[in-house]
């Protein structure tokens, strides 16, 4: 009985909550929000099994409540997408047997009281772009202007010790890039990543910073002012991970796909065979999306993994903006205007 209030309790305590979805006209529900943060907490499932088990759904708050039929068809690796998406024998029974509501609970207060805004993976502002990789995010904590997801961004990446060739380029391409309308999306980190962050703020022109920890715990701290600055004067803040989340070494590699899912194309100014980087650009590659490289010596070892790009046939050298923009896919984007759910007598 005290379980079920605590659910009642966790599922009605609901913050600013983006809902536009393209399937249905309909608000998402409190329960349902509840239980996408709930499956979200639970270790060893991943945004590609929660992907499945909702799949299989009309509403994520049916899981509560699903037949032995739609457990037996989720745990069969034939049924599922890849056998290694089939829900195990452990998971099943994390689900079952979740109880963290209070943890739950506190979160969602906690996102309101810091004003932060939740949204859920029905949101047109997530499937326009993050709808078309193989593991979406189920929940994204924003801040900032949200309606920038609905515009066409270019992710601009690099080493986090550029050279003084790539910090010339990337303060050029980014501002040009940012002119002609794209918004500039990377990943908070030194280096390349705050250049291009730093470069549309000096001209006051929108960005978008993927972060790899919860909003309120900024990494690295020398970057706190810019993400703040980025929140509040017309760019956004994004971060799978619920506030009070610390940066993580493997989140970064999480926080990856989310950049190049949300780009129509990469740019690699400067970066060695290996890193975060030629991650991106991997992970862009595989999504379908269009990767360039800014061009290097033979002899920078800072510049190789751009070279081995180029030679492996899975990039293209950047010469110019007009060159690059030629070379995207057409955007497609949605026209609509996203708006925010708000139950105002709960929000005391």
């Amino acid at each position: 009985m005290q379980e079920s209030k605590n659910k009642q309790k966790a599922a009605s305590s609901v913050p600013f909550v983006h809902t536009h979805s393209k399937s249905s006209p309909s608000l998402i529900k409190k329960g349902d929000l509840a239980t996408l943060l709930a499956l979200q907490s639970i270790k060893g499932l991943g945004s590609r099994k929660v992907g499945w088990l909702l799949s299989q759904l009309e509403s994520p708050r049916d899981i509560w409540s699903a037949p032995d039929a739609y457990w037996a068809k989720v745990s069969d690796p034939e049924q599922a997408p890849h056998w290694q998406t089939a829900i195990r024998e452990t998971e099943y029974q994390a689900i079952r047997s979740f109880a963290n509501w209070s943890w739950l609970h506190q979160t969602l207060r906690h996102t309101r009281e810091m004003g932060f805004v939740i949204i859920p993976y029905q949101s047109s502002l997530l499937q326009t772009h993050l709808g078309q990789i193989t593991d979406p995010p189920i929940i994204l904590w924003a801040k900032g202007d949200t309606g920038l997801l609905l515009k066409p961004m270019i992710a601009v990446v690099g080493t986090r010790r550029p050279s003084a060739y790539a910090q010339l380029h990337t303060r050029r391409i980014t501002r040009d890039l940012a002119r002609k309308g794209f918004v500039i999306v990377s990943g908070l980190a030194r280096g390349i990543d705050g250049l291009a962050h730093s470069e549309c703020l000096r001209h006051q022109l929108p960005t978008v910073a993927v972060m790899g920890s919860g909003l309120d715990r900024i990494y690295p701290n020398e970057h706190k002012n810019m993400a703040e600055i980025i929140g509040s004067k017309g760019g956004l803040l994004l971060s799978e991970y619920p506030p009070g989340t610390p940066p993580s070494s493997h989140h970064f590699p999480q926080r990856n796909r989310i950049i190049s899912g949300l780009s129509h194309g990469i740019i690699v100014m400067e970066s060695g065979l290996m890193g975060g980087s030629m991650h991106t650009a991997n992970t862009g590659l595989n999504q379908g999306r269009e990767v360039a490289v800014l061009p290097h010596s033979l002899d920078n070892p800072r510049g190789a993994g751009n070279i081995s790009l180029v030679v492996d046939g899975a990039a293209g050298l950047f010469t110019t903006v007009e060159a690059f923009i030629e070379r995207l896919p057409p955007s497609g984007f949605l026209p609509e205007i996203p708006f925010i759910y708000q139950e105002e007598d709960e929000r005391s």
